[in-house]
C-alpha cells in the first residue's frame, strides 16, 4: 500500500528583511517597500502609479516620494522627494538609515536618517559639507556647477562621504576643474563634520564610492 506523505510546509518570513548589503532603488513605474534588516522599519517608494497595494504605512505619499516608517505601527517619521534612483544603506547599529540619493545629472546627496519616533527630515549630508568645500576650493555657489556627495564609509560613531565639486576656473563660466574632497561626519547630529583627506585636484582617480553599491 502506498501513502502519500504530503511536502512540509515550509515556514516564511512575512517580509523579506534587508542583510548588510545596500538595497537599491531604481526609480519608474513600480511602488517599493524595503525593510530594514531587523524588520523594525520600512522604506516605502511611490511611483507615478502609487503605492503597493496595502502599503503599512500611515500617510498618503505624493508621487515620486519616498517614507521612512515604523514597520508595526505604519508611523511615518521622514519623508523626501525622490525622482531618481537611490541606494540604501542601513547601518549595522540598528539606528541609521543612509540614502544615496542620485538627485540628478548635475548633482547627488547622501541623506542621513535617524531611526527613532519624531526623528524629523532628513540630513542632506552634503549641504553640511558644502560651505567648506566652496571655502578650500576657493568658489561661490554659483561658480560650481556639478556636485556629486557621496556615503563612502560607516566609522563607529561617525560616517565618512566624499564630496565632488566641478567648477569654473574664472568667473561663471569657462573652462572647469574638479576636487574631491573626503570628510568623516559625527552620527549624533549629522553636522560636525571633519575634512580627513583632499585628493589633488583634476585627479585621475575617481570620487570615492560605497564599494558594496553596485
Amino acid at each position: 500500500m502506498v501513502v502519500d506523505i504530503p511536502p512540509p510546509v515550509l515556514s516564511a518570513p512575512a517580509h523579506p528583511c534587508a542583510n548588510d548589503r545596500p538595497q537599491n532603488i531604481a526609480v519608474g513605474d513600480q511602488a517599493v517597500v524595503l525593510y530594514s534588516p531587523d524588520c523594525k522599519w520600512i522604506l516605502a517608494y511611490r511611483s507615478e502609479t502609487g503605492l503597493l497595494p496595502g502599503s503599512p504605512i500611515k500617510a498618503t505619499l505624493a508621487a515620486e516620494t519616498a517614507a521612512v516608517a515604523d514597520a508595526s505601527t505604519g508611523e511615518v517619521i521622514a519623508t523626501f522627494e525622490m525622482s531618481r534612483s537611490a541606494s540604501l544603506h542601513w547601518l549595522s547599529d540598528g539606528q541609521h538609515l543612509i540614502v544615496n540619493y542620485f538627485a540628478g545629472s548635475d548633482s547627488a546627496r547622501p541623506l542621513a536618517i535617524t531611526l527613532s519616533h519624531g526623528s524629523g527630515r532628513p540630513v542632506d549630508m552634503s549641504e553640511v559639507v558644502l560651505p567648506d568645500v566652496l571655502k578650500r576650493i576657493g568658489k561661490r555657489q554659483q561658480q560650481v556647477y556639478h556636485y556629486y556627495g557621496y556615503f563612502v564609509a560607516d566609522k563607529g560613531d561617525r560616517v565618512v562621504i566624499s564630496a565632488e565639486p566641478n567648477y569654473t576656473l574664472r568667473g561663471e563660466a569657462g573652462p572647469g576643474a574638479a576636487a574631491c574632497l573626503i570628510y568623516s561626519i559625527d552620527k549624533a547630529t549629522f553636522h560636525d563634520a571633519r575634512l580627513i583627506e583632499r585628493l589633488p585636484d583634476n585627479d585621475v582617480r575617481p570620487c570615492p564610492h560605497n564599494p558594496d553599491e553596485k
